[in-house]
């Protein structure tokens, strides 16, 4: 029996009642998309595993998408890094903190917000850069 990387693979047979049947292995690709409005949901939503399910899907890309609030226009950022902490004066008077992400910021920047888990989390879009989203 030769060796065969699993990527090179494009059918495969199995007895099925008694006679030999061919199956396609297909590359499989899924969107899925989430409204995110603290930290916390964040991490859960790109932290979540992902398995093969189908026995005829070779490989699955997923592409997901945090939907996130925009930052209300009467609050800005002060800095240009990836995110930032603001302290906004909400209802009553009292203080509270939102993490803001901007244009650069990526899935594997979600690290680094797991000390404000349980903060609300908005996205800025810088005007300068507005034009180079990917």
């Amino acid at each position: 029996i030769e060796q065969a990387s699993v990527q090179a693979i494009n059918d495969y047979f199995v007895f099925k009642d008694n006679k030999l049947a061919g199956r396609l292995l297909i590359n499989d690709n899924k969107e899925k998309k989430q409204k995110v409005g603290k930290v916390s949901d964040l991490i859960f939503f790109f932290n979540q595993n992902y398995a093969i399910q189908d026995h005829n899907i070779k490989s699955l890309e997923i592409k997901l998408i945090a939907e996130l609030n925009t930052l209300p226009e009467k609050n800005k950022p002060n800095g240009n890094d990836k995110f930032e902490i603001l302290e906004i004066e909400g209802n009553k008077g009292q203080k509270e903190q939102w993490v803001v992400v901007r244009n650069g910021f990526t899935q594997a920047d979600v690290e680094m917000l797991m000390s404000y888990k349980e903060l609300k989390i908005f996205y800025f879009q810088d005007v300068a850069t507005s034009n180079n989203i990917v």
